[in-house]
């Protein structure tokens, strides 16, 4: 969680425009580069008021780690169901989807 949170920002804490402009550089890097596809800017934006606990406006590491580790869980495994073909658990790229 600690290498998710200063990919976003070299500061103390994020708002949900640095965690926007991170959601658009995750996309970018993923799904197809296409930065419409922002998932974690998607929900920060729907989330952020329940995860900045002391209601300051910025998310501090520990706000950022408990608030974003159940996304990055669940956008980890629906990953790992997008590439894992046969359901086996080895992750296959198609050559075809490159």
């Amino acid at each position: 969680m600690d290498d998710a949170f200063h990919f976003c920002t070299d500061k103390s804490y994020v708002d949900q425009e640095i965690i926007w402009q991170c959601g658009k550089k995750v996309t970018e890097a993923t799904f197809n580069k296409n930065p419409n596809f922002n998932l974690m800017g998607r929900y920060a934006a729907s989330q952020f008021h329940q995860l900045d606990q002391n209601g300051d406006g910025k998310l501090c590491f520990e706000e950022f780690k408990i608030g974003f580790a159940g996304f990055f869980s669940t956008v980890g495994s629906t990953l790992v169901d997008i590439f894992d073909v046969d359901g086996n658990g080895d992750l296959k790229i198609l050559m075809s989807a490159i």
